[in-house]
This record gives structure tokens, C-alpha cells and sequence, in this order.
């Protein structure tokens, strides 16, 4: 469309209509998500402590050893870490390795 007259040519513009349909459901998703990363996360955490454990009552030396780094020394009692040692994925395989490898002497033990 256009309008001429004495200040010259007028041309119309059309904008756009921008319907935006926002439901949310992405926060849900991602919400749900998360939860389900923390649980994981909570479990293998859990197992590790189990591992751990399990592993310092038959060989206390090694497993110290292999979580040295994350330990917090405290004169009444030490801690571990445990958050810190799931992100060293390396001591983390060596702590599982030095279970299994436990497990496996066990059995032939009782062979």
C-alpha cells in the first residue's frame, strides 16, 4: 500500500504477529533429568564407600594408599573425600581393581 500527498510517498509496513508458547515442560525435563544424575551419582557413591570399605578390612594398607590424596587428616579421625575421589576416575578403576582382584582370591581360597 502506498499513499502519495505533499509530504511524499508513504509505503506501509506489516510486522509480524510472534505468538511464543512457552509450557515450562523444558524446566520439568531438565529437573527430572538432574534427579535422575544426582541418584546415579548418590549410588555409585554408595557403592564406592562399599568397595572401599570392604577393601580396607582385608588390605588396609593398599586401600589408604590409593585414596591418599583425597584424605582429610584429622587428628581424631581422617576422612575421605568421597566427591573428589569419584571425579579420579583413574583411582576410582584401581580401588574396583584391587577389590575384584580380593573377590578372586577369595574364591580360590575356597576351592
Amino acid at each position: 500500500m502506498e499513499a502519495t500527498g505533499t509530504t511524499g510517498t508513504l509505503t506501509a509496513s506489516v510486522t509480524p504477529i510472534v505468538i511464543l508458547d512457552d509450557s515450562h515442560e523444558g524446566d520439568k525435563t531438565r529437573k527430572k533429568r538432574w534427579e535422575a544424575e544426582q541418584e546415579k551419582r548418590e549410588k555409585r557413591k554408595q557403592e564406592l564407600i562399599a568397595v572401599y570399605e570392604q577393601l580396607h578390612e582385608a588390605r588396609p594398607e593398599i586401600a589408604e594408599r590409593i585414596v591418599e590424596p583425597h584424605l582429610t587428616v584429622n587428628i581424631a579421625q581422617p576422612t575421605i573425600n568421597w566427591d573428589a575421589l569419584l571425579t579420579d576416575i583413574d583411582r576410582v578403576e584401581r580401588l574396583m581393581r584391587e577389590h575384584q582382584e580380593m573377590d578372586d582370591e577369595e574364591v580360590l581360597l575356597l576351592l
